[in-house]
């Protein structure tokens, strides 16, 4: 139960740590963090066996939400609750963006997948 509840935290705190060091541009001696648009995108790739069109597609749907992750990150004035809210938003518009690319197999897996990270 608590894994399912922290969930969206760690993937929001995965997500900006990636993107924090791809915004800063890295600096030297420091090693690069991974892009977190990329391990998102892999990680559906390898999970749901996506094609290369299908690939570059959730990519890019996950590139449209990373501001508003960014900007979720960023915001100080919000409650806990809140910020959960927000991220369940940003995670179901990506979810729905995505299904309608996948095969029926594929969408099965990915919507288990989804179940399994609600709170």
């Amino acid at each position: 139960m608590m894994r399912k509840i922290l969930f969206p935290f760690m993937v929001l705190g995965m997500f900006l740590t990636f993107s924090g060091a791809f915004a800063q541009g890295g600096s030297k001696g420091k090693k690069e963090k991974p892009d977190a648009v990329q391990q998102s995108t892999d990680y559906l790739a390898q999970q749901l066996a996506l094609d290369d069109f299908q690939k570059a597609a959730v990519r890019e749907i996950v590139e449209s939400e990373k501001d508003a992750m960014r900007d979720l990150e960023q915001a100080r004035d919000i409650t806990i609750n809140e910020r959960r809210d927000r991220m369940a938003a940003i995670t179901d518009r990506i979810y729905q963006k995505v299904l309608p690319l996948l095969s029926k197999e594929q969408a099965e897996k990915y919507t288990k997948i989804q179940a399994e990270r609600k709170f």
